[in-house]
């Protein structure tokens, strides 16, 4: 059986004995004999975890023990510079990684003399009542970090309003300026995680349109620019993106399942 693998979703700044990782557990229907079928690893997971969830403290189960391993990422890790400034994008799990990186940040902070860059988190669900991760800790975190505003988390739902379908690529829209803002004149990194099918790509057809805005905003209107000769803002929006992952600054992990 082929490894399963999981973004670790805590710092070892805070706790350099442990870790935590976050999964859905698979479960679904098969459309023509409509048997159920569930994940072999995350049910797997989901069992061992069962008697730890609902609220209860139970202190008289034993902890399972299980065999795993590291996979470190060459490139999707924070940037050196604890400076620059962070666009987060993970729906669903996706969510995981970010959450380990802002709370390293946090730990950072406090033996670190230059101002922590500002940080945007962009997560999406279905329902926000009972699939929103992390909620607990993703308030307290803005909270921590609101008198100086250097965290904006920005969440939305797909399935709440039925009449209005909304993802992080939407929410990215209504705040361009200031991502285009970040990323142009601040050298933010970006980093996206979670689902390779759609949103993956949706999220950088997303980027590209707003970098062709921001530079249609930002063209001089120098006469070289008219006419037969006006520049190719779609173009140079693809071409800014391809540079921001060549130089490390636009970074996925995503999957297909």
């Amino acid at each position: 059986m082929a490894p399963r693998y999981y973004s670790i979703s805590s710092s070892p700044l805070v706790n350099p004995t442990s870790l935590t990782v976050a999964f859905s557990v698979v479960d679904y229907l098969t459309p023509q004999q409509k048997r159920r079928i569930g994940g072999v690893a995350t049910h797997w997971l989901e069992s061992l975890s069962a008697p730890f969830l609902g609220g209860t403290n139970n202190t008289t189960t034993e902890f399972s023990k299980i065999q795993i391993f590291p996979k470190p990422s060459d490139s999707f890790h924070l940037p050196a510079s604890h400076a620059t400034p962070l666009i987060m994008i993970g729906p669903g799990t996706g969510i995981a990684p970010f959450m380990g990186f802002i709370s390293h940040r946090i730990q950072q902070q406090q033996s670190n003399d230059d101002k922590m860059g500002k940080m945007h988190l962009y997560f999406g669900c279905r329902y926000l009542n009972h699939d929103w991760l992390y909620h607990d800790e993703m308030l307290d975190f803005q909270n921590e970090l609101r008198a100086n505003s250097l965290l904006d988390v920005h969440v939305t739902s797909s399935r709440d309003d039925p009449d209005k379908k909304q993802y992080v690529q939407d929410l990215m829209r209504q705040n361009a300026q200031e991502l285009s803002d970040l990323v142009f004149r601040k050298n933010a990194c970006v980093y996206v995680c979670g689902d390779g099918n759609h949103m993956g790509k949706d999220v950088q057809n997303t980027l590209v349109d707003l970098f062709e805005a921001h530079l249609q905003e930002n063209d001089d209107d120098d006469d070289d620019y008219t006419g037969e000769s006006k520049r190719n803002h779609r173009q140079e929006a693809k071409d800014y993106l391809a540079k921001l992952k060549q130089d490390g600054r636009f970074l996925m992990d995503i999957w297909s399942g």
